[in-house]
């Protein structure tokens, strides 16, 4: 017997064979048929009574059971037809007591913790919508096979399944997000209904693929719904705003909160205000939300960015000393000026200086304060295109100050922790300097990710090895042995990422490898045999483009150019 076929959503369903869901089926029907007083709506939501049976095996699927067809679909829960009237007949639907043997042993709290933990995971695991949807499978076979009404999928875990489709990589999964949101919407389905954490998920969807026209039409449904946005739904509101470049409407819509709740204090007016699930009084999010709409290039450039962020903590200051205790700007604050201060030209001091009054804070017993990787990640990154030598040696210092600070913990999970982010960012920060000893500092950098080969945090990437080729192809200062050095060490590399399984070659690292030829080996038919070499395996796989043609005309001598010219001129041409 063919296995039926079906999919959800997109993906792919569980798959069963026809006697094994029949099974089902039967035992379902048989059980309503003969206990119907059993089972009301209020004991069991996943079943509605409407002068027949309905028998309800899923929100994500149809099961159709007739003679001649057996099709789970996605969209409208279980009916079981065969009859004219819509019931199931035992002609219908076969049973075979020994195929499915079902034996629940999970609790809902454990599956209602593996949801959580997809939902955290999924912006970094590919599969965990898949397995998402896997999971909701078995938690709704165990609601029918049990019979036991806990096993029911509420709100909240649709909103983890909204949640794990809103933050994955797959571009459809704000689409995804919304068919499941419809079926929920659509009351005759018997399914969870939704809430305002619902909709807030779902406004992270669209705000991840940045379509803010989405998001504000979905925040239009919620008063649809008859429901009141609370702050998530209004930090969602703002996030996507930030998202879109338009830190001016993020920024309203914090100044109409405030004074609403302005408003509030002044007629001493708190009721339901306090409730966290109703309250829209702006929380620390709120201001990082907006802070983090002016962090970007486009206010930092036009001289607005920056400015305004420090106005904003300002007042956030100002407020907790006034007594607003959840508004004290935090690390999560401070990162968004240090990010706003990377993208100034020649700002690397001074956000030096913002992370070490972080790091003061901190050791007087301010936690809030303690940096983190983006801390760090930023003030190097604004470092990056200073080529005064010095810049490698702070970049070393904040690295070591880095490590220090996770050490102190011994915690894998330390949101200080050095990441391959953050040594990227120092390799790149090296890579622009006059250091002659840059390469050597990128190498032993490199040196410290690989010995962390099994954390996958701290694996080398392309960007990783393209910072590395490029501080040695530009080791224009120092001694012969420097560039020596350099050199050796770009010919390592380049073999390195031809031979590594997860490193792709790109046409750059070919480009400054050629580059590292020209500013690191004198004229000689040794470097004309290795650009000879290089540049033909660009040929061969497919690399070659303006930046390697360009960097290749520096490196090789007249004659290697005509040579491969010809090679390269195709047939029955002339120069």
């Amino acid at each position: 017997m063919k296995d039926s076929r079906c999919t959800r959503l997109g993906a792919p369903l569980l798959v069963l064979s026809l006697s094994s869901w029949s099974g089902v089926v039967k035992a379902w029907t048989n059980h309503f048929v003969h206990n119907p007083q059993r089972h009301s709506s209020a004991r069991n939501p996943g079943v509605a009574w409407r002068g027949r049976p309905s028998y309800r095996v899923g929100p994500l699927r149809e099961l159709v059971v007739t003679d001649q067809s057996f099709r789970p679909t996605r969209g409208v829960p279980l009916h079981a037809t065969g009859s004219r009237d819509g019931r199931a007949t035992q002609a219908d639907i076969e049973w075979d007591e020994d195929e499915y043997d079902f034996d629940q042993q999970k609790s809902m709290d454990e599956y209602r913790t593996q949801f959580q933990a997809l939902a955290a995971e999924t912006s970094q695991n590919p599969h965990a919508v898949q397995q998402a949807q896997d999971l909701f499978d078995e938690l709704y076979k165990a609601y029918i096979m049990t019979e036991d009404a806990s096993y029911w999928p509420g709100t909240d875990i649709y909103n983890l399944l909204l949640e794990t489709h809103a933050y994955s990589p797959h571009k459809n999964g704000a689409v995804e997000a919304e068919a499941i949101v419809a079926r929920m919407e659509q009351q005759e389905h018997g399914v969870a209904r939704p809430n305002v954490a619902t909709y807030a998920k779902l406004m992270e969807a669209w705000t991840q693929r940045k379509r803010l026209d989405k998001v504000t039409a979905v925040w239009e449904r919620i008063a649809e719904q008859g429901l009141q946005p609370n702050i998530s739904t209004y930090n969602k509101l703002i996030k996507a705003y930030g998202v879109a470049g338009k830190a001016e409407q993020a920024l309203q819509v914090l100044e109409d909160l405030l004074l609403q709740h302005q408003g509030k204090d002044n007629n001493k007016e708190e009721d339901d205000q306090t409730d966290a699930e109703t309250s829209t009084k702006p929380t620390q999010k709120t201001w990082v939300q907006v802070l983090r709409a002016f962090a970007s290039k486009k206010y930092v450039r036009n001289g607005e960015g920056v400015d305004q962020i420090q106005a904003l903590l300002r007042r956030m200051a100002q407020a907790y000393r006034q007594g607003e205790a959840d508004w004290k700007p935090g690390v999560d604050a401070y990162n968004s000026l240090l990010k706003a201060m990377s993208f100034q030209k020649g700002s690397g001091k001074e956000s030096e200086s913002v992370l070490y009054g972080m790091l003061e804070q901190f050791r007087e017993g301010e936690e809030a304060l303690r940096p983190n990787a983006g801390s760090f990640y930023h003030v190097l990154h604004a470092y990056r295109g200073d080529k005064d030598a010095g810049v490698s040696f702070k970049v070393e210092k904040l690295i070591q100050l880095q490590e220090a600070l996770a050490v102190e913990r011994n915690d894998p999970n330390d949101p200080a922790r050095t990441t391959t982010r953050v040594y990227n960012a120092a390799m790149a920060a090296l890579s622009r300097t006059k250091d002659p000893q840059k390469a050597v500092r990128a190498k032993r950098f490199m040196d410290r990710m690989n010995l962390q080969h099994n954390d996958p945090d701290m694996r080398p990437n392309e960007a990783t090895y393209t910072s590395l080729l490029n501080a040695c192809a530009y080791t224009t200062e120092g001694e012969p042995a420097d560039k020596l050095a350099a050199f050796q060490i770009s010919v390592d590399a380049l073999k390195e990422i031809r031979q590594s399984p997860s490193i792709s070659t790109n046409s750059k690292m070919f480009g400054l490898f050629l580059r590292g030829c020209a500013n690191l080996m004198p004229h000689s038919r040794k470097r004309d045999a290795v650009v000879e070499s290089v540049f033909a395996s660009c040929c061969d796989e497919g690399y070659i483009s303006d930046y390697v043609l360009e960097q290749f005309e520096r490196a090789a001598s007249e004659q290697l150019q005509l040579k491969m010219a010809s090679k390269l001129q195709p047939h029955g041409d002339k120069m």
